[in-house]
């Protein structure tokens, strides 16, 4: 879960947050799917002349739609999309030296979609990417 709040002036409080499952299928393969829910409230928050136009602060900002009246406060939370996610082990930590693995993990959702695929994990969580 995330927070981040304050801006230049009013009120934003944007929230983020993940909430998994996560499944082993066999002793190196482990899948997990995540939903990516929001939770928005701005009102007055933003300064950007190109968005207020004449008034000195308006409603606006990351997580409030361009096509929102930036004159009125927005509120709005729901689900922003979902990611997999799968790890597949090549050497264990508790038996070699280093624990290696696999890891792929694609999002879909409204703000973005990306992948995510370092191509190396260590059991001290240090990713080459």
């Amino acid at each position: 879960m995330q927070l981040n709040q304050q801006q230049a002036s009013g009120t934003y409080n944007a929230w983020t947050s993940r909430t998994e499952l996560e499944y082993g299928l066999t002793n190196d393969l482990q899948i997990a799917g995540y939903i990516n829910s929001y939770y928005t409230d701005a009102s007055q928050n933003y300064t950007n002349p190109e968005a207020c136009g004449d008034s000195a602060t308006c409603t606006g900002g990351y997580g409030v739609p361009s096509s929102h009246d930036p004159s009125t406060p927005y509120r709005k939370s729901g689900i922003e999309g979902g990611s997999l996610e799968a790890i597949y082990r090549i050497s264990n930590p508790v038996t070699s030296p280093v624990g290696v693995g696999l890891y792929l993990e694609p999002t879909w959702g409204r703000n973005k979609d990306e992948l995510e695929a370092p191509y190396f994990c260590s059991r001290t969580s240090l990713m080459i990417v």
